[in-house]
Formats: C-alpha cells, sequence, structure tokens
C-alpha cells in the first residue's frame, strides 16, 4: 500500500511553499511562526512528482466535547495543488488516504472548512456547523448602564490572558457541542496567528466569570468569542465592547451558532443578523462515535437502518440499533427490506443535531417511516452543533 506521509525537514519546506503558492500567501517571520507549530503537530500528506511535492493536505489531531464525551477529532486544511498537477485526482487521492488512516486509529469525527461543499460531500463530509453574524452601526448602539457588584474588567492582549480563559472556555455551553478543547499549543497558536485581543471580567472574590476575544480592524470592532456565566459578567462586558462606539463606525459578533439574540436590542431592526455556513463534519468511525454517543434515560429506538459510506467500506452496510435504559448498542447486520436509509452525510447531520430525522425524511434526503424517523429524532441530541475554531 502506497505511503502518502510526509516525514523529512524538506518535506517541510516544500509543504510550506506549495502553500504560499496555492493560496497566494507570501513568506514572513509572522507567517512561519505560526505555520511552524500547526504543521508539526499534523500528520501531513503529499504527492511528489518526481522530487517536487504537487499536492498537499494536513489532518490534525483534536479532542472535542460533545455533550459531555470527548471525541478524537481530525481537522483536515491546507488542501492544495499545484496548478501544473490540478485535476489529476492527487487531492482526492490524499483525502481517501487521510481518512482510512484516522478509521484505523479509531478517531471518532472529522472537520474541515470547505473551498467547496459539493467537493467533499464526494468523501463524506456535510455542512455541520453555522454561524450567525450580528453587525450594527455604532450610532444605533442603545443606550446601555451595566450592572456593578464591585467586581473588575482587565484587557490586554489574548496572548497575555489566555491562561485565565481557559477554565471559562472549556465550561462554555457553546464548546460542549462538538467544541475543540484547546491544547496550550492551539492557544499558542491563534495568538501568533491572530492580532486578537481580550477582556475579562472578574467578580468580587477575584473569580474570572466571563471574557470576550475581539480584533479591531479598520471601522470594525469584530467579537470573535463572548463567554459570561452571570447576568453580571454578560452586562460588563457588553457595556464594556459597546463603549467602543465612539472609536469604530461598526460592531460585529460572530456567534458560532443560529442561537436567537436579537432580543438583547430595544429596537432589533438597527441589526443586520445573516446565518452563514460553516464547517463540515463527518463521522470516521462509526462504531466508535456511536458507543460513546449521549443518550438521555428516555431514548428509545429498536430499527435497521443502512447506511451509505462510499469512502470508509467499514461504515457501509446494515447497522441494527437498540436504545434503551440510556444504553445504546450498534451492530451489523443482515439487509433487511424495510430498513431505513441514510448516507454518511446526513447521519452525520442528524446525530450531531444538525437536523432531525423527521425534517430529513420529508425533504427526502433520508428514507425512513414516521415511525423509524421518530426513534432516530428520540436518540440523537437535540441542540445544534457548535464551533468557533477554524483550521
Amino acid at each position: 500500500m502506497t505511503s502518502y506521509r510526509l516525514s523529512t525537514t524538506e518535506d517541510q519546506e516544500q509543504f510550506y511553499n506549495l502553500y504560499l503558492y496555492a493560496f497566494g500567501n507570501h513568506d514572513s517571520a509572522a507567517r512561519r511562526a505560526f505555520f511552524k507549530p500547526r504543521y508539526e503537530h499534523a500528520l501531513t500528506y503529499g504527492i511528489k512528482d518526481g522530487d517536487q511535492l504537487v499536492s498537499g493536505l494536513y489532518s490534525l489531531p483534536f479532542r472535542v466535547n460533545f455533550h459531555g464525551q470527548q471525541y478524537h477529532m481530525n481537522g483536515i486544511g491546507d488542501v492544495m495543488s499545484a496548478p501544473e498537477f490540478s485535476g489529476r485526482g492527487g487531492a482526492s487521492t490524499l483525502m481517501r488516504a487521510a481518512l482510512t488512516d484516522m478509521y484505523a486509529a479509531g478517531v471518532e469525527l472529522s472537520y474541515l472548512a470547505p473551498f467547496s461543499y459539493e467537493y467533499y460531500r464526494r468523501f463524506g463530509y456535510e455542512q455541520v456547523f453555522e454561524h450567525t453574524e450580528y453587525r450594527i452601526a455604532s450610532r444605533d448602539l442603545p443606550r446601555f448602564r451595566a450592572s456593578d457588584e464591585g467586581g473588575s474588567l482587565v484587557r490586554g492582549k489574548l496572548a497575555d490572558l489566555y491562561q485565565d480563559l481557559k477554565p471559562l472556555n472549556a465550561r462554555s455551553n457553546r464548546t460542549q457541542r462538538g467544541g475543540v478543547m484547546r491544547a496550550d499549543w492551539w492557544w499558542d497558536y491563534l495568538c501568533l496567528k491572530n492580532n486578537w485581543d481580550a477582556a475579562i471580567y472578574r467578580d468580587a472574590t477575584g473569580m474570572p466569570t466571563g471574557y470576550v476575544i475581539y480584533a479591531r480592524e479598520g471601522t470594525q470592532l469584530t467579537v470573535k468569542e463572548y463567554v459570561a456565566e452571570t447576568a453580571i459578567a454578560r452586562q460588563q462586558l457588553l457595556g464594556f465592547i459597546m463603549k467602543h462606539g465612539n472609536t469604530f463606525a461598526e460592531l460585529v459578533y460572530e456567534a458560532p451558532d443560529t442561537d436567537f439574540m436579537q432580543d438583547y436590542l430595544p429596537n432589533p431592526y438597527v441589526l443586520q443578523t445573516t446565518v452563514q455556513p460553516y464547517m463540515m463534519a463527518r463521522i470516521v468511525h462509526l462504531e466508535r462515535f456511536m458507543s460513546k454517543y449521549p443518550v438521555s434515560e428516555d431514548a428509545h429506538a429498536d430499527l435497521v437502518f443502512k447506511l451509505t459510506d462510499e469512502t470508509v467500506p467499514a461504515n457501509d452496510g446494515y447497522w441494527y440499533l437498540r436504545v434503551a435504559d440510556g444504553k445504546l448498542a450498534l451492530t451489523k447486520t443482515d439487509e433487511t427490506a424495510a430498513a431505513a436509509q441514510l448516507s454518511i452525510q446526513q447521519f452525520s447531520k442528524l446525530m450531531m443535531g444538525a437536523q432531525s430525522a423527521s425534517e430529513l425524511a420529508a425533504r427526502g434526503q433520508i428514507t425512513a417511516t414516521p415511525a423509524q424517523a421518530a426513534e432516530l429524532d428520540s436518540v440523537r441530541v437535540k441542540q445544534s452543533p457548535s464551533l468557533v475554531d477554524y483550521f
């Protein structure tokens, strides 16, 4: 079996140069500074034409928190080919190699940021994550007075404050719906790549209870993350951001989900709200993913479904799903004429909470009777997935 893994120092330099060319970037000390740790933590793949690297990608190991369960997730990035090698299937070969290795290693999930949703659906990925962008002109900011109970707010560069943010980030509900469990090296990477600021609110005892991470770019202030564990922290941080209205013409918040937030304003009409597709995901190792799946005590299922997965053959076939008394069992079974039918794309969307089986069946995206759809909906998590990170 051909190995496409890259391992030498020369491979790293060639990968970097192809990355610069393919994505229209320019070499700089700052770019090398954040590229290096990402490359060194990744599994990198490439195809060479002679001695020259002409296609490449990385598969970056993470852990994610999915409703209290920890899953291994590999993020795919830098999928690229030299223009003279484009169209020869190099990237597709590397995608299949990376997914094959993930399955062999027991990796349950994979995420990626698509240049084309259609292209990555060929490999079993589907749009799972969405973002909501809230945009308001500074002139339309409402009058706002935050409550104060003797706490304090400190601002600075993210690089200087992230150690204090980490526990809040890990506890946030939005990071527990498929979000990345950030290792220190990834926090460092975010600081090297982005010129971000942060502010932390501490209560009267000195305990951090909320933070914002934001970027100041031209006439726009963009909030990247907003986490508050108390109403006071929420008000203090919101007041802090609004005070930038004298400096910036526009304030923007990139929320990592579609949870409704317009009712924060007395006049929601002044807020421009746009829901945008974000990253794609797929279940890689079906049995391992389902063996740890968080099911509620009242979930119930007793059905057979046919799963289609053209990239990971071990997932393809008929499966018997039984869920009762908070316990889930999934086993391969024989062909069944009355089985529900799903692709790995739709099953991933369903089990990650992005869509219900009833909705997918009504759209004709899966084949399931109303009873089968109801059973699948009984098992799936009911909150939409949430992801802040990008790779």
